[in-house]
């Protein structure tokens, strides 16, 4: 494998690693209905990341700024 897809790989298996490490705290804070729920604000009352432990909102923001 050339070094490019190497980089490619890993930079995959990074992105779904963090995905997953966003998702479960969220789910278990928030529950499943809430996270699959239309994104529509006023229906929150706040953002998501406002709405969970400091931890898990540094990973949600992590995870839309990249």
């Amino acid at each position: 494998m050339t070094p490019e897809l190497t980089v490619l790989a890993l930079a995959g298996l990074f992105q779904a690693v963090q995905y997953v490490l966003m998702a479960v705290p969220a789910n278990l804070e928030l529950g499943v209905i809430k996270t699959l729920s239309p994104r529509d604000r006023h229906s929150f009352g706040a953002p998501l990341a406002d709405q969970v432990s400091p931890p898990t909102g540094h990973l949600i923001r992590a995870l839309k700024d990249l």
